[in-house]
Parts: C-alpha cells; structure tokens; sequence
C-alpha cells in the first residue's frame, strides 16, 4: 500500500505532456536508456536529478515518487481489521513488530496511529504476562501523547489523551489522570470525566470523585433534558409519543 512508484509516476506525466522518451531525456540532459530504465523500474533516477524531474512536471518529490505519508479513512479501516485479526490468529510479538514497522512508514499519520495504538491497549493482555502487557501499554500512550500533541486536530486530539488516561490508569498512575483536569478545555466533551472519577478513586479521594460525577451528570441530563424538547416539538401530529416524551 503506497510503496515509490516513481516508474509510474515518470511515465504517466512523460504521456500526459505528449513527449517521447527522446524528449525527455534531452530536457534532463540524460539518455535515452536511462528514461527507459527508470519507467521499466529497472533503476531509480540520481537523487540530484529528482528536483529537476519534480519541478518540469510540476509536482512535489514526494508525488513524483508515487509516496503518500498519509492513509486514507479507507486504507485504514482494512488496515486496522487486518491487524485486528492478525493478533487474534498469530504470535503477539510477530503482529507488534508488523504494528510498529506501519508507525514507522507513516510517522505523522495520525489517526493510524491512533488505530494502533488502540489495538495494541485491546490486545495488551495476550502480551504474555502482567510486565509485558505494561510494556505494551507504555509502547500505546506513548502513540496518544504523539497524536495528542502533534496532529492540530482537536476531536483526535481529545480521542488520544482519552486513551492515554485509560493506558495510565492500567499502569496505576492516576495522580498523572488527576493532572489532566488541571486544563478545563482538555477534558470538554469527552469521556475524560468518567475516567478522572476513577482516578481520584484509586487515590482515595472521594470528594473530588463525587464533583466531577456530579458535574457530568448534570451535563448529561441538561442535554438530554434539551433533546427531548426539540423531539417534543416533533410530536405534534402524534398525541401519543407527545405525551410519552413529556412524562
């Protein structure tokens, strides 16, 4: 998926400006064989001479050579069911290594990261044993607190430091969870609150627990107590549902 295709990429623009190989091996100042050679994938261009070939078709290098650093929605999904079913019919270490050979190619696509790191919390436990399932854990933050802090993409962002407060409650750190709520706008609107009151309980801290449930509750009953107006307005043609929306 997304491997250099530079072959294809040579020969597609050489076809689509109408040139022969002729021609563009006189522009670049090559021989002819040596663009034969590059559009059979018999040899790569000098690296000297991929500006050159980026700028006369107008694309960056990256285009030129056929490499995408990003994933799309698409390639993700059938990316993360084959890992998915990797770790459930093959040895743990083998589909760990196969995870972290993808976070290497596609360093700053994040929401596969995100997807990796998730599978890697969901399957810790067949790791081999309790140090080893921390080390995995300890290997997935590690990705949240990249995405979290790298992507510019608040609804990931938020999605990320989710995980890595669930991955520090796994390894007994919740004074780490506790920290987060020091930043209000970080634990809005997600699921932060739920695991904030579970680390104020790991602490002994019932107060703070009890707070931060009572504030989610009240939110949580606000919105729906607001949905269920805007439904009521729905229900005029049907008495029924009008009057089961209102009890």
């Amino acid at each position: 998926m997304n491997d250099i295709n530079i072959a294809g990429t040579i020969l597609s623009k050489r076809r689509e400006r109408g040139m022969t190989q002729d021609d563009l091996a006189v522009h670049i100042g090559v021989s002819k064989a040596s663009v034969s050679k590059w559009e059979t994938g018999q040899c790569f261009p000098d690296i000297t001479i991929l500006p050159q070939l980026a700028a006369f078709f107008g694309i960056s290098i990256d285009e030129l050579m056929g490499y995408r650093p990003q994933l799309s929605r698409d390639e993700i999904r059938v990316l993360y069911r084959e890992l998915a079913e990797a770790f459930a019919k093959k040895p743990f270490e083998q589909v760990r290594e196969r995870c972290r050979e993808l976070v290497h190619r596609y360093y700053t696509c994040y929401p596969l990261l995100n997807q990796i790191g998730v599978l890697l919390v969901n399957h810790s436990m067949f790791a081999g044993g309790a140090e080893m399932a921390q080390e995995v854990l300890t290997e997935a933050m590690e990705l949240f607190v990249r995405v979290k802090t790298e992507c510019g993409d608040a609804v990931l962002a938020k999605q990320a430091q989710d995980m890595e407060a669930l991955c520090l409650l796994s390894l007994n750190r919740p004074a780490e969870v506790t920290g987060m709520a020091e930043d209000p706008a970080m634990i809005s609107q997600t699921s932060l609150e739920g695991l904030l009151v579970r680390a104020h309980q790991m602490l002994g801290e019932t107060g703070p627990a009890k707070k931060i449930a009572q504030s989610a509750i009240y939110q949580h009953v606000s919105a729906l107590t607001n949905m269920l107006v805007l439904y009521l307005g729905l229900c005029a043609d049907d008495s029924e549902a009008a009057d089961e929306t209102i009890r």
